[in-house]
């Protein structure tokens, strides 16, 4: 697997790479399918309550599945590895 920084059309996405989805750190998918039309993509999730116990804070996590369209849109890949 390699990590890099490089921008790459919607229409040239490939499984498995690594995307940024918004300005900040946490704003990343995987794309997970590939369709004629669309990119699928999933993106973890990590959000806490707004209170604390004595045992710490609680803490929600998920996922989020959402689609893209293939078209010249253009995202940063941040890794992106060659599938067996």
């Amino acid at each position: 697997m390699s990590t890099y920084r490089k921008k790459v059309k919607a229409c040239d996405l490939k499984l498995a790479d690594v995307i940024q989805t918004g300005a900040w750190e946490y704003c990343t998918a995987t794309v997970h399918r590939v369709t004629d039309g669309y990119v699928h993509l999933i993106r973890p999730y990590i959000h806490t309550a707004d209170f604390s116990c004595t045992s710490g804070v609680i803490t929600y996590i998920g996922f989020e599945q959402y689609s893209i369209h293939r078209n010249d849109n253009e995202y940063y890949v941040h890794s992106r590895k060659e599938l067996k």
